[in-house]
């Protein structure tokens, strides 16, 4: 909307409300228009951090030029390991800090390294663990195995702890330190199968 110096007022409107915020900005190169009845919107790409949204009003937004060195990112590593042919990928991100966006892209970055070099095969077992570190209130580590399920076990087992925490009404939300997921990917499924079960009486009791 307007450039005063090396401040930025943009929108008009809000994007969270969430008042005083920290959010990385930058310039972005406007490649169509998405028209619609309901509602159009612009279809952009990010040229690059250079700046810091630093308030987030229902009115507008504002932003500082120049101090996007001094945001503080959480750093999240995915490690593949594809067991079907050996090929192994590690990919590293930065991500905001946030209640909402920050779970909203664990979940979806987790998602898109596991799907970015091919599908999973038809019939696969995935195994996984994830690590969580949350500063002085400690690290969450969950660890498990998944059979024709994609990767959907290990993306709510990264995604719910933070959510828990950075939403929890009880207190300050921890400063996320860091995201840590590794995941093995096999061919072929691995399954169990109850033929039958039988209660222990016909008449159920109650266990006071």
């Amino acid at each position: 909307t307007d450039v005063i110096g090396d401040r930025v007022l943009a929108f008009g409107h809000g994007f969270y409300s969430d008042g005083q915020t920290q959010l990385p900005m930058g310039p972005a190169y406007v490649h169509t228009v998405v028209t619609g009845i309901l509602s159009s919107f612009k279809l952009s790409s990010t040229l690059g951090r250079t700046g810091v949204l630093d308030h987030d009003s229902k009115v507008g937004i504002t932003g500082r030029i120049g101090q996007e060195r001094k945001l503080s990112m959480v750093p999240m590593t995915v490690a593949l390991d594809w067991k079907v042919d050996g090929r192994k990928q590690t990919y590293r991100y930065r991500i905001v800090r946030h209640r909402w966006l920050t779970p909203m892209l664990v979940s979806m970055l987790l998602q898109d390294a596991a799907g970015a070099w091919r599908n999973l095969p038809e019939f696969h077992t995935v195994r996984y663990s994830v690590d969580v570190d949350f500063g002085k209130l400690g690290k969450y580590h969950s660890a498990n195995v998944s059979s024709a399920n994609d990767v959907m076990m290990a993306v709510s087992d990264a995604s719910r702890p933070i959510v828990a925490m950075l939403t929890n009404p009880l207190g300050p939300a921890p400063k996320l330190r860091s995201v840590d997921v590794k995941i093995s990917i096999e061919a072929g499924e691995t399954r169990a199968r109850a033929p039958a079960t039988r209660p222990p009486s016909r008449r159920p009791s109650p266990h006071l």
